[in-house]
């Protein structure tokens, strides 16, 4: 079974979005949404973009002519994460341990009147120093590698986003016919269905 929830988490800094519609279990992140085939007895979820998230699926249902066809792209090609550089990790900064964030020492003289400051050496100043590799990468959570984002006949997918739609099970995908304005790909799979923009959207 897949996991629900890695198509609602925010990926790019978008939406982590979890609703029932029409008795329907829906996870969307903002650029791609999938919708469960299983009926829960939760009445629809009140959310503010619960409307639009319900005029994305009303498009995928007024599909015109085409065909639905299996992915025929091939697993995605995988690289070293251009985030991490295939480390895993991010250098993170944390308040300087010498000067306790601060960037500066006060004057040690016995003046009450003194108001001179010394730059901390350690953090230069900065009140921040870098700490080498601690921050899991949130690209490749840790795996060293990413996926290459694809470049099909209308639509460019991110590389993540490849992975995800791999994951689900039996995906298909919906063929329009040719128009350069469909920046959209829908899909279904083993359970349900779903939405996803492109990144030239």
């Amino acid at each position: 079974m897949f996991d629900f929830d890695a198509y609602c988490e925010k990926y790019f800094l978008r939406n982590d979005i979890r609703l029932v519609l029409d008795g329907r279990r829906v996870g969307t992140d903002g650029h791609i949404a999938i919708r469960l085939n299983d009926v829960v007895e939760n009445e629809a979820s009140p959310h503010r973009l619960a409307g639009r998230v319900a005029e994305i699926f009303a498009d995928a249902e007024r599909l015109g002519t085409g065909e639905w066809k299996e992915l025929e792209w091939g697993k995605p090609e995988m690289i070293a994460c251009p985030s991490c550089e295939g480390t895993g990790y991010l250098d993170e900064y944390i308040p300087c341990p010498h000067c306790k964030g601060q960037g500066h020492f006060d004057c040690p003289c016995d003046d009450p009147d003194c108001r001179a400051e010394y730059e901390c050496h350690r953090c230069d100043g900065n009140k921040e120093i870098k700490h080498l590799g601690t921050l899991l990468c949130p690209i490749c959570l840790g795996g060293k590698t990413s996926p290459v984002d694809r470049r099909l006949e209308n639509i460019t997918i991110a590389g993540p986003y490849l992975v995800r739609l791999f994951a689900l099970p039996g995906p298909i995908e919906y063929q329009p016919p040719k128009s350069p304005y469909i920046k959209t790909l829908y899909f279904r799979f083993s359970g349900g269905d779903g939405v996803l923009r492109g990144l030239d959207y």
